[in-house]
């Protein structure tokens, strides 16, 4: 879904800074059918039901929703001079529906507008907009559901924009209202046990003095402890990502927390809609100390594919796509490694016990340059090579064209004799390109570590603990100032050991004790151990990763990123870029340049 900006009256008036009909949104109302009853005659008449509507989608009778708002101004000079943003606030505002004139009337503190719909009843995914005019003062309201982002309709809850802009003859003045109302769960059938997933569609407006306001709109997902009343939630990709916490109340109907992008840390207000509290909807609001403002709101459904805390691999019963990063590690051909965090690159579908690994960022469809050669595949029991296969991974051979992959994933659960996992892995996928003759020319290795994230809001503050585990990777021999030195392909593996002090400074602290074996000489070759690196806590991420760095003694940067997996952080995967020092030369700055992954438990 994409938010456009500028409407074409307020362009012509003011080319560079127009607060304009900037909520112009692809989104829409959806149609169902309703329904109604008999009212059987006796003796003694019966009262007729009292109506009531089940469906944004088809309503039927008036209603004053509730609902959960936020408000945002700035003026702007006509002249294309900056503006003025005020902060925004929460907003007390009264959302009513008249069933008889198929009439939405918004109020709040100091405005009220009526806006007749026509009985427009639009299909899911488009979006209705009504317009008033008086004057110079210009009323928008634009209404939508989650089917504007592609995704499955929302039912129960919808989101709003009330634009009011006043063109003046020097200014124009803009107020928004960013809301989301709808027919909410009742306080008693609120969910008081279990867990729920939901589905999540962020849309938003950032407004500065300088420049026209920028559209938000991403998608993210919310993992929900009704026992608890625990929220979590994250979204996005790379500088637009946001996560966050929050509370439900624990006897009523309403949420209240934080969200953070990297722009800051905003409120968040919101509730569950439905019969039982099948989606959900907030308005949040952030004023950070640079003169900017941002208004916007969530929106979402339950989805039983997203993963919740204390859900194991094994135990996941719906396609599940992980969101983690990956590193592509130094061949021949790279003497450096390269990736990204927090990306989504690979989808399991336990029915048929099948990965599908992309080339591409799920989230954004951006190309990554995952997978070398080779286009999107999938690996299950068919592409399993039972002989190369063990107690720690599971092999699988894929063949496109003249291009092969060798995908290797770790094995969750006890008959693992290296290390027991239950919530992380990994994969290691080995392209490898051949000649017009069928010969092997390069191989690249490339690692995604996955698995059931910890939420950020249970991630322990307080306390120590220790995790210990293994490293696997790949690299190519390299030397500093060393002349025709040979960059032989090497395997690189060992022990792990991590300390998390969530209240310290550092609180990440890994050491890495690597060894590694040349593959063209088949030589062992000894590394300096105890490679250690530093870190901290991602707090922008609803699921609880960190990074961490060290220096090389050859030069260079040791990098890691990481997660918590499972309820408590009970275990921890990642992937590393490293350059090794290699102790079995006599030439010195002779070392390993090599990338990987790594699993850990907590002991």
């Amino acid at each position: 879904m994409k938010l456009l900006l500028g409407g074409k009256q307020l362009v012509a008036a003011r080319n560079t800074a127009g607060f304009g009909a900037f909520v112009s949104l692809a989104l829409a109302l959806g149609g169902c059918g309703g329904g109604g009853g008999d009212v059987v005659s006796t003796p003694v008449p019966t009262p007729t039901p009292t109506a009531t509507n089940t469906s944004l989608q088809n309503l039927k009778v008036s209603e004053n929703f509730s609902n959960d708002a936020v408000l945002g101004k700035a003026s702007y000079p006509t002249s294309g001079a900056s503006g003025t943003v005020t902060p925004s606030t929460i907003a007390a505002l009264t959302v009513s529906y008249n069933a008889s004139t198929q009439t939405y009337t918004l109020s709040d503190s100091t405005h009220s507008q009526s806006f007749p719909t026509g009985g427009i009843a639009p299909a899911a995914g488009s979006s209705p907009v009504f317009t008033q005019k008086n004057g110079a003062n210009t009323d928008t309201l634009t209404l939508f559901d989650s089917a504007s982002n592609g995704s499955s309709a929302t039912k129960y809850v919808q989101a709003g924009y009330w634009q009011r802009t006043t063109q003046g003859s020097s200014i124009i003045d803009g107020v928004i209202d960013a809301f989301t109302y709808g027919i909410t769960t009742t306080d008693a059938d609120v969910p008081r046990t279990g867990q729920a997933g939901y589905d999540l569609i962020l849309n938003g407006v950032f407004a500065v003095p300088y420049q026209s306001p920028t559209a938000l709109s991403t998608t993210g997902t919310m993992q929900v402890n009704f026992a608890t009343g625990a929220i979590s939630f994250t979204g996005g990709y790379g500088s637009s990502s946001f996560g966050g916490s929050a509370t439900l109340a624990s006897g009523s109907n309403s949420v209240t927390g934080t969200m953070s992008t990297n722009g800051g840390t905003s409120a968040l207000t919101g509730r569950f809609y439905g019969p039982a509290a099948d989606e959900f909807g907030a308005s949040f609001y952030m004023n950070p100390n640079d003169g900017s403002s941002t208004i916007g709101t969530l929106i979402g459904y339950q989805d039983a594919s997203i993963l919740l805390p204390g859900q194991g691999l094994a135990n996941l019963t719906a396609p599940t796509t992980f969101n983690s990063g990956y590193f592509i590690a130094p061949n021949a051909q790279s003497s450096n490694s390269s990736g990204a965090w927090l990306y989504s690159l690979l989808q399991y579908t336990p029915a048929t016990s099948t990965y599908n690994f992309s080339a591409t960022n799920l989230n954004n469809s951006s190309n990554t340059g995952l997978l070398g050669p080779l286009s999107d595949f999938s690996v299950g029991p068919g592409q399993l090579e039972s002989t190369q296969s063990d107690a720690r991974f599971s092999v699988y051979d894929v063949s496109q064209g003249t291009n092969t992959a060798k995908v290797l994933i770790y094995n969750t659960g006890a008959a693992n004799p290296e290390l027991q996992l239950t919530y992380a892995s990994f994969a290691d996928v080995a392209t490898t390109q051949h000649d017009a003759n069928g010969n092997p020319t390069i191989t690249t290795h490339e690692y995604i570590p996955f698995g059931v994230g910890t939420p950020q809001n249970q991630l322990p503050r307080t306390g120590t603990a220790t995790y210990s585990g293994y490293m696997y990777g790949s690299g190519i021999t390299s030397g500093s100032g060393i002349q025709n030195l040979p960059q032989d392909p090497a395997s690189v593996s060992g022990s792990v050991s991590m300390v998390f002090a969530p209240a310290s400074a550092s609180p990440i602290s890994i050491t890495f004790n690597p060894t590694a074996v040349d593959l063209t000489t088949g030589s062992a070759i000894a590394l300096s151990t105890g490679v250690t690196v530093l870190g901290t806590i991602n707090t922008n991420s609803a699921s609880a990763s960190f990074s961490a760095t060290g220096n090389s003694p050859t030069g260079g940067v040791n990098t890691v990123y990481g997660t918590f997996y499972g309820p408590s952080a009970d275990e921890t995967a990642g992937i590393w870029s490293m350059r090794l020092e290699n102790r079995t030369s006599p030439q010195t700055g002779f070392y390993i340049s090599a990338a990987g992954a790594f699993a850990a438990k907590k002991n």
